[in-house]
């Protein structure tokens, strides 16, 4: 969605470099979106010395963001991306089109790191 493609666009063009079992990692994300002209700058909900970083999660510094969320039974990706009608998550997990009040609703056991995604070229 990012890069203009669907997931299963993405996976197929990752290959053999994807785990079905485990999904994408963010090293897989980070990798794709470099070899496509995007640059990435990352936040993550820990500082140095296991220091919760305030607020969080950050505002948005980017017209788009890939946000890693912990839910039970594992973590995955989130789209967040500014709209002129503000913030909208999109979450694969969740039917198209419906709302969700932001990255503190209650499934979302921890947000661990948000990137924001920036096209360079």
């Amino acid at each position: 969605m990012i890069a203009g493609m669907g997931y299963d666009e993405v996976v197929s063009i990752l290959g053999g470099d994807f785990d079905t079992n485990y999904g994408m990692t963010f090293h897989d994300a980070d990798d794709f979106l470099v070899e496509r002209g995007y640059a990435i700058s990352r936040r993550w909900k820990y500082k140095r010395g296991n220091v919760v970083r305030t607020p969080w999660p950050p505002e948005p510094w980017a017209e788009v963001h890939l946000v890693q969320a912990q839910m039970v039974g594992g973590n995955h990706f989130l789209i967040w991306q500014h709209t002129s009608s503000g913030p909208a998550i999109f979450d694969p997990n969740r039917p198209i089109g419906q709302k969700l009040h932001g990255l503190s609703e209650p499934c979302y056991v921890e947000i661990g790191h948000v990137a924001g995604i920036h096209k360079l070229v």
